[in-house]
């Protein structure tokens, strides 16, 4: 099942190009943020300008040179999101879409070449689920919640995952180890009202992401 006409329909009854990815597969090739989404989805290119907050996407070769008009526009929970953070990290991921452009008529500006659809989870019983990674150079926390309010009927989803990465360029005329670090935080809360068998669905959440960075660092060859 997909929404990329805005309601759920099954894939075979789309018309139009695009490709599902499930959490599963994510989770099988490692897929930590946004720009990952290339190693899932056929025709997808997602380069950083100079660090993460910078993100050049390219659908069937069709990209943009302007940062600020990207050619494909990144969705969450059905909320567009800004063009300074696409490629945001990626936790509690039920479902990514890859509608494939264009898809101005129901997406608006920003969507010539496609469209980045990504659904969060959203189950019908309580969890708590702990995440961590430690490797080199990169460390990783979250957690993602679902309380039963009211049962079969009220929801309430938490979730967060803070990541560091400590750098590896060495900045020798200082004396500095790992100038290149970045740190990120991503936060949401969600209210859902959700009937089984209603034919009325409601979501009430806010989200929050931040980025400190000095990936953009300027090396000059001597």
């Amino acid at each position: 099942m997909v929404t990329a006409n805005k309601r759920e329909q099954r894939l075979d009854k789309v018309d139009g190009a695009v490709s599902a990815v499930t959490a599963v597969r994510l989770a099988n090739n490692d897929v930590r943020d946004v720009s990952d989404l290339q190693k899932v989805l056929p025709n997808t290119v997602i380069a950083n300008r100079a660090n993460r907050a910078y993100a050049n996407f390219t659908i069937r070769g069709i990209s943009s040179p302007d940062f600020y008009n990207p050619t494909v526009q990144v969705y969450v929970d059905g909320v567009p999101q800004a063009s300074a953070n696409l490629a945001q990290d990626l936790f509690d991921v039920g479902r990514v879409e890859l509608l494939r452009g264009p898809q101005g008529t129901l997406y608006g500006m920003n969507a010539f070449a496609g469209v980045l659809n990504i659904t969060t989870e959203k189950p019908r019983f309580n969890r708590i689920d702990v995440f961590a990674t430690a490797s080199d150079r990169l460390f990783e926390i979250g957690t993602a919640t679902t309380s039963v309010l009211v049962p079969d009927t009220l929801f309430l989803d938490l979730g967060f995952k803070e990541r560091y990465f400590t750098g590896q360029i060495r900045d020798i005329d200082r004396n500095r180890d790992d100038i290149d670090w970045s740190n990120g935080f991503g936060g949401r809360v969600a209210l859902r009202y959700a009937p089984a068998g209603g034919d009325f669905d409601a979501n009430l959440f806010a989200a929050h992401d931040s980025l400190r960075s000095r990936e953009e660092t300027y090396i000059l060859d001597s």
